[in-house]
């Protein structure tokens, strides 16, 4: 092993060493008003529609994320802990609850469980730290609608696609880059939308 190799080595060790010595006073605040969450903070940027979202508790003792030390070795877990210890509150973990649109009955179903998006370095340290629950943001999400041609009025520009229901009372707007239709239902004239 080269010298340069051992010298990694030590650094890599001593940065793991000098987190778990923060970790040992380090406390979380977490923002929970949706309205005051700056999401540009975030490394990675998720798509959150916060007038469909909403706070909830997760108990990380049933869904636990690794604890191993060697993630404390990550960069992103070492600028988490800075960005803590500087007195910043962190926003929570985002996960997915997805639904499906009938647009004959105009009611939602809901698809999957809750699906995470977002969030696994704070997950990670909220364990690491030994906190039983944390907060939350779940996300609802329409993936699938389905819309019967009967009952419903469309207009498709560049940047989005309107469904307007032929009664007024309902009306969609998805973004173009998320539409894709799916023809397997124009035979019953049904379009169905993924977004």
């Amino acid at each position: 092993m080269r010298s340069s190799q051992f010298e990694l080595i030590f650094k890599q060790l001593d940065l793991v060493q000098n987190s778990k010595e923060k970790l040992k006073t380090l406390t979380i605040e977490w923002e929970t008003d949706l309205e005051k969450m700056n999401f540009a903070l975030l490394r990675s940027t998720p798509e959150c529609n916060i007038k469909n979202s909403y706070l909830d508790k997760l108990d990380t003792t049933i869904n636990l994320e690794y604890c191993s030390d060697w993630r404390l070795n990550e960069t992103a877990t070492m600028e988490l802990i800075q960005f803590v210890e500087a007195g910043n509150k962190i926003i929570p973990p985002l996960y997915v609850n997805s639904f499906e649109y009938d647009g004959e009955t105009y009611t939602k179903k809901n698809i999957s469980k809750l699906v995470r998006v977002d969030g696994s370095h704070r997950l990670f340290l909220s364990s690491y730290l030994g906190l039983k629950e944390i907060p939350i943001i779940v996300h609802e999400k329409i993936v699938k609608y389905y819309f019967p041609l009967s009952k419903w009025d469309f207009e498709n520009t560049e940047e989005k696609l309107t469904v307007k229901s032929k009664d007024g009372n309902n009306i969609f707007e998805i973004e173009g880059r998320y539409v894709w239709m799916d023809d397997t239902m124009l035979h019953n004239n049904i379009i169905v939308v993924t977004a």
